[in-house]
């Protein structure tokens, strides 16, 4: 007999794998690669005379604007 957990796991993974087939996820390129390169940018800017760089003051807004899109 199967574990009930299992057939939650089926059920769901079979809403959710769809969403990530390649098309789909090919749709994000541009914007993930525009977003990369801002983010990149900011680095650089920050970074210049090699100074150090609190990555956690920059990451979770990169982040951000990636999940909000354009």
């Amino acid at each position: 007999m199967r574990d009930r957990s299992d057939v939650k796991w089926k059920k769901r993974r079979r809403i959710l794998t769809p969403a990530f087939h390649f098309k789909i996820l090919e749709s994000f390129v541009p914007g993930l690669d525009h977003k990369s390169k801002l983010f990149v940018k900011l680095l650089e800017e920050r970074t210049s005379g090699n100074r150090s760089v609190n990555l956690w003051d920059i990451v979770p807004v990169c982040t951000l604007d990636i999940i909000g899109g354009e």
